[in-house]
């Protein structure tokens, strides 16, 4: 599956917005958890409200595609997550420091443009990459207004 930086920015902004000091959030892949809780006998989660405007959003986004790239950044090390979750749910404390800064330097939709700009022109989508970019953008930014 291609890395979709749209995608992965949208779930650090939600993931944002529904953590805090003492909240968590959690996405699911829905194949995923009808086929286990089926096999096991067992009643299905519910949707969260933030998983589905996601995947409604009209981005051609489904749960498995969302489902990776959740797993995906929090590989990355851009999501602290809880161990021990059903296979088919990542359970998510919050942003970690690479992901609260990723977010800062991504946050205006015109920076993200911009950053997605100059990606495209060199040919490379990587995570690292991106978050690199965005930072030294940010800087050049700070160092014009000084």
């Amino acid at each position: 599956m291609r890395l979709n930086m749209d995608l992965v920015r949208e779930i650090l902004l939600c993931v944002e917005k529904n953590t805090g000091l003492h909240k968590g959030c959690y996405f699911i892949d829905e194949e995923q958890m009808e086929s286990v809780c089926f096999a096991m006998g067992e009643e299905t989660e519910p949707i969260q409200r933030y998983q589905k405007d996601i995947i409604d959003s009209g981005k051609a986004y489904d749960s498995a595609t969302l489902f990776y790239h959740v797993v995906y950044c929090a590989e990355a090390g851009f999501l602290k997550t809880a161990k021990g979750a059903p296979t088919y749910r990542v359970t998510v404390e919050g942003l970690s420091v690479s992901g609260h800064e990723f977010v800062e330097n991504i946050r205006e939709e015109k920076r993200w443009k911009a950053l997605k700009e100059k990606l495209r022109a060199v040919g490379s989508f990587a995570l690292s990459v991106a978050a690199e970019a965005a930072k030294e953008m940010a800087i050049i930014e700070i160092r014009k207004n000084i």
